[in-house]
């Protein structure tokens, strides 16, 4: 007869809490890997767009204005100038791909090194020191989905409702930016 020994309190409390952590990260890892970054960069493009086409053109209009005309004729003589930036910033960045490739990456081993951790765990629970793992794992998995359920709902409306609809810096910083370069690098 296989008889198991009760698991006791304190090592409830750590498994629990190296479960918690496990499949919090591993769901909020896959959820920012699936999600939350492509809808971050379609957020962020979608904003830089808009205020380069609500202020850039104001402030050539205005240029072009205060110089009768000359600036939109001098500007066209850069249009070898805007090709080449055009060309050389259409490609993707090598450095920024490297490095979100690089931060997936070490978020996936890491979570399989948590989940794998996890399963060593129940595996000495159970096989080296006799404890009684099955209603065990059934409990902390039944709660782990009640409570990760609850997260991830909450989670995805804070990010649709709140954090999407945020503006990390103001209008006129982009556009102070871009006129402060453009200054620096042709007056």
């Amino acid at each position: 007869m296989n008889v198991c020994t009760p698991i006791g309190d304190t090592t409830i409390l750590l498994v629990n809490a190296l479960f918690h952590s496990a499949i919090l990260f591993t769901f909020l890892s896959v959820f920012y890997m699936v999600y939350g970054s492509k809808v971050e960069t379609k957020a962020s493009n979608d904003k830089f767009a808009e205020l380069v086409s609500d202020n850039l053109k104001k402030i050539l209009e205005e240029a072009d204005r205060k110089t009768g005309g000359g600036f939109k004729r001098d500007m066209a003589f850069l249009d070898p100038v805007w090709d080449i930036l055009e060309r050389d910033y259409q490609r993707p960045d090598t450095t920024v791909s490297t490095y979100n490739t690089w931060l997936f990456r070490t978020a996936s081993m890491l979570s399989a090194f948590m989940l794998i951790a996890m399963g060593i765990v129940l595996i000495v629970l159970k096989y080296s020191c006799g404890q009684c793992v099955g209603n065990f794992l059934w409990d902390i998995i039944k709660e782990n989905a009640v409570i990760f359920a609850a997260i991830g709902g909450v989670e995805y409306m804070f990010f649709k409702n709140v954090a999407l609809k945020m503006i990390p810096a103001p209008p006129s910083l982009m556009i102070d930016e871009v006129v402060a370069k453009i200054k620096d690098g042709i007056f």
